[in-house]
């Protein structure tokens, strides 16, 4: 009867291993600046590659793994699948809490995005993985906390998520070597080039062309044995003693926003704008773009401010301010005076009236409402 009891009583093995695993992480509390430091999986599809992630990540020191928007694979009921932690073998408590529906959640409360990705991708500088590192090391010596992406094992980052990327990192794999000269050993043929995850590099003694690619497991131990060995414990303490807060990735996306809405404003007519127009909308993702590159470093909090207060300060007085009206009076007296005035003469007349210097968009629809008028 007692052993029946201990039965019904007894947690399960998934309860176990929870309970195991918080008490490992209340072990794990020593201060690193590891600690500062998020790997997150984007769509990853195999749940081996997840557990190996996370053994990888706990061999080097990491304990923050997210695993965002994972195939129905990696997913059972809303938790990882058991294959993964089998494969996570002692660090399956990183598993626990590791889901994340989207990458906006997962980069949120960071403050430096790091993109791991085999070639270079439009506005994301591309490092190599050494210097990339160094660059996080000089990141989280001034406070901040950095997420690092990995894509998916077969498409790998897509562009949407690319695009809250501060850098982007490449790990160097064995290139195309040389094919031996006729008589020559083939021990004796140089490496001509690194190539990066992705590329092409040279089957053993034949010289015919193989793809070089490291699996998402390889790939994850690879950049965390990286970090683990620039960011020694020497520099705990320069580490901890930075105060400064950074902006997050939720933060400065709300200041691009604020940004981008006082811009807008200010635009001439902008009451004519179709928000449904196709190069209307190009155009916007073109101009957020721009605000997003210039923002792209680590900012503090403290240096924000003048830019919060400008945005919402333009907001504002642009309710009550009509230039509207004074730009069409400039434009037409332009026009009265010359008939024939082109678009530089009419945007010279406003400038001069106004101090006011149209875009080519603002200036077609000036001109599309002297016509109408």
């Amino acid at each position: 009867q007692r052993k029946m009891i201990l039965r019904v009583i007894a947690p399960s093995p998934r309860t176990a291993r929870t309970r195991s695993n918080a008490r490992r992480r209340l072990r794990m509390n020593r201060a690193s600046p590891l600690d500062n430091v998020r790997f997150a999986l984007c769509r990853p599809e195999g749940p081996t590659n997840v557990g190996s992630a996370a053994r990888a990540m706990q061999n080097f020191g990491l304990k923050d793994l997210k695993v965002v928007n994972a195939a129905p694979s990696v997913l059972r009921d809303g938790t990882i699948d058991d294959d993964a932690y089998k494969y996570a073998v002692h660090a399956s408590w990183m598993l626990d809490g590791a889901v994340e529906e989207d990458i906006a959640s997962a980069c949120a409360d960071r403050t430096f995005v790091v993109a791991t990705t085999a070639r270079p991708r439009e506005n994301v500088p591309l490092l190599s993985l050494r210097d990339g590192v160094q660059r996080i090391r000089e990141e989280l010596a001034n406070g901040a906390r950095m997420v690092v992406l990995f894509g998916n094992e077969r498409t790998g980052l897509t562009n949407e998520e690319l695009t809250y990327a501060n850098i982007g990192v490449k790990v160097p794999t064995a290139g195309d070597r040389a094919a031996p000269n006729d008589g020559a050993d083939a021990s004796s043929s140089q490496m001509s080039s690194k190539k990066y995850t992705g590329g092409s590099g040279a089957s053993s003694g034949t010289g015919s062309l193989t793809p070089v690619s490291l699996n998402l497991g390889m790939c994850v131990g690879v950049v965390a044995y990286e970090l683990f060995n620039q960011l020694s414990d020497d520099d705990v303490g320069n580490f901890r003693d930075f105060k400064s807060h950074q902006l997050t990735v939720f933060e400065k996306k709300r200041l691009i926003e604020d940004l981008i809405a006082a811009r807008q404003a200010v635009d001439i007519l902008a009451g004519s704008i179709d928000d449904d127009d196709d190069k209307e909308q190009i155009y916007r993702d073109k101009e957020a773009r721009q605000i997003a590159r210039v923002l792209s470093g680590t900012i503090a909090s403290r240096d924000a401010v003048s830019f919060f207060f400008l945005a919402r300060r333009i907001l504002a007085i642009a309710e009550y301010a009509n230039i509207d009206d004074g730009v069409l009076a400039a434009a037409r007296l332009a026009l009265e005076a010359n008939p024939d005035a082109g678009a530089k003469k009419i945007n010279a007349a406003v400038q001069n009236a106004l101090d006011i210097t149209l875009t080519q968009r603002e200036l077609n629809r000036v001109l599309a409402a002297i016509r109408r008028a």
